[in-house]
C-alpha cells in the first residue's frame, strides 16, 4: 500500500531547475510526486494531468527541463517515470522493520530497480535488514529475493582521500606557511618578519580560513590582496 502522504524540500524553491520551470509545469511536478508510488514510480496520464492541472504540457518537455543539471527523472522500460530522489527525500533510509519498508522493497522489485537502487542509493536503504528478514523468513518477507550486497568502497582509495583530507586541514591550520632552507642550514621564513599588528591580524584571520595567499584568493575567485580579507 502506498503511503498517502508526499514530502518535498524547501530548497526546491531555489533550485535552477525549479526556478526556470513555468507555473504549470512546476503544477504537474508537484502532480507527478503527489502521484507516484512510494519508490517515486510514476505512470503519466496526460488525459489526468490536464483534469487536475487545466493545461496541455508535453511530458517529454518537462522531463528535460527538470533534468538540466542532473538526471532526477528516468523513463522506464515500461514507459513509466522514475523520480529518482522520493525515497531520499520522503523517507530518508528505507528498512525491514516496518510496512513501509517491505513496501518499498517489494516495488524495487516489481520495478525492476532493487539492485541499480542498492548500487546508486546504498546509504537510503538498510540493505542488511531486508535479508535478516527474508533469511528468518519474518511475516510478509517469506516469498521475497534475498538482496544484493552493497558495493563496498576500494580501502586503498578511502586511504587516500583520508591522507588528502589531513594534508589540507594540516595546511589550514599552519597558515600554508612554508619555509625555505638557505645554504648554511638556517630557516628563511617566507612572511615579512617586521609585519605590523595590524597586518598580522589581517594575515592570521584570513589564515584561519585557510585563505592566506594572494594566490588562493584567485584560485577561489575572490578579489583582494596579500594580508586583506575579502569579508568581514
Amino acid at each position: 500500500m502506498d503511503s498517502k502522504k508526499r514530502l518535498f524540500e524547501i530548497r526546491i524553491w531555489d533550485q535552477e531547475f525549479f526556478v526556470e520551470l513555468s507555473p504549470e509545469e512546476k503544477l504537474l511536478y508537484f502532480f507527478m510526486i503527489s502521484n507516484c508510488d512510494n519508490v517515486g514510480v510514476y505512470a503519466h496520464s496526460p488525459k489526468l494531468a490536464k483534469f487536475h492541472c487545466g493545461t496541455d504540457i508535453e511530458i517529454q518537455s518537462l522531463i528535460e527541463k527538470v533534468n538540466k543539471d542532473e538526471v532526477r527523472i528516468e523513463t522506464l522500460s515500461n514507459k513509466k517515470l522514475w523520480i529518482k530522489d522520493i525515497v531520499r527525500i520522503c523517507w530518508g533510509t528505507i528498512a525491514a522493520r516496518n510496512n513501509l519498508g517491505r513496501s518499498c522493497y517489494k516495488l524495487l522489485i516489481e520495478h525492476n530497480l532493487l539492485e541499480r537502487f542498492i548500487s546508486e542509493f546504498p546509504t537510503e536503504i538498510n540493505v542488511d535488514s531486508f535479508r535478516d528478514a527474508i533469511m528468518n523468513k519474518v511475516k510478509g518477507y517469506t516469498d521475497l529475493p534475498l538482496p544484493p550486497a552493497c558495493p563496498k568502497a576500494d580501502p586503498g582509495q578511502t586511504q587516500v582521500k583520508n591522507r588528502e583530507a589531513t594534508n589540507n586541514k594540516n595546511n589550514i591550520i599552519n597558515g600554508n606557511k612554508s619555509t625555505n632552507h638557505n645554504s648554511s642550514g638556517s630557516n628563511t621564513s617566507t612572511h615579512n618578519e617586521k609585519e605590523s599588528p595590524i597586518d598580522f591580524e589581517k594575515r592570521s584571520r584570513a589564515t584561519i580560513k585557510g585563505l592566506k595567499d594572494k594566490d588562493l584568493y584567485k584560485e577561489m575567485g575572490l578579489d583582494g590582496e596579500r594580508g586583506e580579507l575579502p569579508f568581514k
